[in-house]
């Protein structure tokens, strides 16, 4: 893993696929030198893996042959790809494919047999977000508005320097206000201020920020970095019910991805395929040294029962 970066690929090939619709991992064996042709996972030996490159779905192309062996794990997907800038293609059964969010049949095969952004569906609650944002910012400019009444100001702006003698009246009349904090006015204007109320406009923003974490289904604590809200609310259960939807794609949408590529790692490091062999994810949810303290506590008192019984 360490030496062919997995990891590193992996993420990378989930990231590009959820932000372009999909992504390629090409897998390099020695096995041929013609990447059109399938792949026998069963004939690999030692050293027979050569590379992983990631390849973002702008970068290679479909041939337009699609799989109809109902049989196949590949059933309904492109036979083979072609490579962006060059003449190469690759068989599918040497490549690693992951998709973004999930198309129906015709808009995928619109969509040159790409899945579709996975911040498609999120936009319009951030553009949302973004007006209100952008709303309530304007607001803040304008806090506190001056109100002038001028008797026959429309007559004396018909008139052709009225404009100018409108705008330098003003202007000096707020320069005094800014610097003397004395407003002059003649007999027949009338001042007032008017000031915006921003009243629940903390509310409003919330119910903005909450539509976005629920189209991009990722809670607020983590999204926005904001703390949970309410009496003695920590955000741990919103983050674990995260972490279990993340669990769930990890098992749907990498595993089966990986237990493809396992095989070919392990053949090509050990010359054959364990039949006992296995992976599970790490928990993605880290316990205290207090919790693992008291786990290990409950654990020994339970073993001792046992072992007294």
């Amino acid at each position: 893993e360490k030496r062919f970066a997995l990891k590193r690929k992996v993420n990378e090939a989930i990231k590009w696929a959820r932000l372009y619709g999909g992504a390629l991992i090409i897998i390099g064996c020695s096995d041929t030198k013609d990447l059109s042709k399938p792949l026998d996972v069963k004939k690999l030996g030692k050293n027979s893996l050569r590379y992983l490159q990631v390849i973002d779905r702008w970068r290679v192309a479909p041939d337009g042959s699609i799989c109809k062996d109902l049989d196949s794990p590949n059933f309904g997907l492109p036979e083979t790809y072609l490579l962006a800038e060059s003449s190469v293609r690759v068989h599918h059964t040497r490549v690693l494919r992951f998709n973004g969010q999930k198309l129906p049949y015709f808009s995928w095969l619109q969509n040159a047999m790409w899945d579709d952004s996975e911040l498609q569906h999120v936009m319009e609650s951030l553009m949302n977000c973004d007006t209100a944002t952008q709303g309530i910012a304007t607001m803040l400019f304008e806090a506190n508005v001056d109100v002038i009444k001028a008797q026959d100001l429309v007559e004396l702006l018909a008139t052709k320097d009225g404009e100018t003698k409108v705008t330098k009246r003003f202007q000096l009349a707020s320069m005094m206000k800014s610097f003397n904090r004395t407003l002059l006015l003649d007999g027949t204007e009338e001042y007032e201020k008017k000031s915006n109320t921003f009243a629940n406009l903390d509310k409003i923003m919330q119910q903005f920020m909450v539509d976005v974490c629920g189209a991009a289904d990722i809670p607020m604590t983590r999204l926005f970095g904001q703390s949970a809200g309410g009496l003695n609310a920590t955000g741990d259960n919103d983050v674990r019910n995260y972490y279990d939807m993340i669990s769930s794609k990890q098992e749907a949408e990498v595993r089966p991805q990986l237990d493809y590529l396992y095989e070919i790692i392990c053949r090509s490091e050990l010359g054959t395929m364990p039949e006992d062999f296995r992976f599970d994810f790490n928990p993605l949810w880290q316990i205290s040294a207090t919790e693992q303290a008291t786990i290990d506590k409950t654990n020994a008192e339970r073993d001792q029962i046992y072992l007294s019984a």
